[in-house]
């Protein structure tokens, strides 16, 4: 004798098709973007009745967007989320006789992805960057180049130049090179149209890189790079070749000494010049004080003059740094040791 128990199982859903899947953001223009479809009925088995009987049931940790639903009679299940993150959708499938099985699946949903600068190729990141001319007065050049592994699409390179003292941003630009113009290295310039010249004390300069990857994702970098212009550019020193400047450097050279002779020879000759009258006077027994006092305080003399002027920064000793005074006003430094205070008409008056 054989005894047969009726046993139900319960139906098996398949999901293995639905690991790491990442999907955008619902875009209120675009019902398609980030849409998730999956079809329940083709991955959906039951050793005891037909698929058409089974019974279908999604739960969502995040809100979806509306529309999202299980659809019995084509046995698709379609949703779309807003909420950027890593959700779980709950899967519950039941036969008739009320046998059910539970399936979890995790989906990551995004907006921008990001681009990460780096410092080299060898490490971790996607693009690297290079500022130069960053000093008052000129005009920043900047290359970026990349060293990632995605494919990106519809590049585009924004810059801006503001000012951290008066926090408003006066000069704009964008740029759209491809990526194989980026991976040998992409320069541009950030010229600032809005003062016809170059940068001014404590402008900054930042920039930032947006694309669209292989899979369809918006890419965006992060941590973005910020100069802020605080020095004049330092006095370069230009050394000529030996062969064509020897002629000139040794007339240079002897024109300097003959110089220097002649001061030294006027000096022994003023010195002397003291030296005999100030003896005559002492032969003469005369105790009051000469007319002329070769060492007064020019203070004595009718008030000290001014120690100078400079109608704009050009006129500054070149080489100098910015910094901000006791008073909250703009001091420059001079390489010589001055100082000069900037006035509100954007001249400066030596102080020291």
């Amino acid at each position: 004798m054989v005894i047969v128990a009726n046993i139900n199982d319960a139906p098996v859903l398949d999901i293995s098709s639905l690991s790491d899947v990442r999907l955008k953001a619902a875009d209120p223009d675009d019902a398609e973007v980030g849409k998730f479809v999956f079809d329940v009925g083709a991955n959906l088995v039951d050793i005891d009745d037909e698929v058409n009987l089974m019974n279908v049931d999604v739960v969502s940790d995040a809100a979806m967007v509306p529309g999202s639903f299980y659809r019995a009679d084509t046995e698709l299940f379609t949703a779309i989320w807003e909420e950027t993150g890593t959700h779980t959708l709950t899967f519950r499938v039941w036969d008739i006789h009320g046998a059910e099985n539970y399936y979890n699946v995790s989906i990551e949903i995004i907006d921008v992805l990001p681009l990460v600068w780096s410092d080299g190729v060898e490490e971790y990141g996607h693009l690297m960057e290079e500022a130069t001319d960053l000093y008052v007065g000129d005009t920043p050049s900047v290359t970026i180049s990349y060293h990632g592994f995605d494919v990106l699409s519809d590049i585009q390179i924004y810059w801006n130049i503001c000012n951290s003292d008066t926090g408003i941003c006066t000069d704009f630009g964008e740029e759209h090179p491809t990526q194989q113009q980026l991976e040998s290295g992409f320069n541009f310039t950030a010229t600032k149209t809005s003062t016809g010249g170059g940068l001014l004390f404590h402008d900054y300069i930042t920039y930032w890189v947006t694309a669209v990857d292989q899979d369809g994702f918006d890419r965006r970098t992060v941590d973005d790079p910020k100069y802020v212009i605080t020095e004049e550019r330092p006095a370069e020193v230009v050394e000529e070749d030996d062969s064509t400047t020897s002629g000139t450097e040794s007339g240079s050279s002897g024109l300097t000494g003959s110089a220097t002779m002649i001061a030294v020879m006027a000096a022994a000759i003023i010195g002397l010049f003291i030296a005999i009258t100030l003896g005559l006077m002492l032969i003469r027994g005369r105790r009051s004080e000469p007319s002329i006092s070769w060492g007064a305080d020019p203070s004595l003399m009718g008030g000290a003059p001014p120690l100078g002027s400079a109608s704009d920064y050009t006129a500054l000793p070149p080489g100098g740094s910015y910094i901000t005074g006791e008073t909250g006003g703009t001091v420059y430094l001079a390489p010589d040791g001055s100082n000069w205070d900037m006035q509100g008409d954007n001249s400066f008056i030596r102080t020291r």
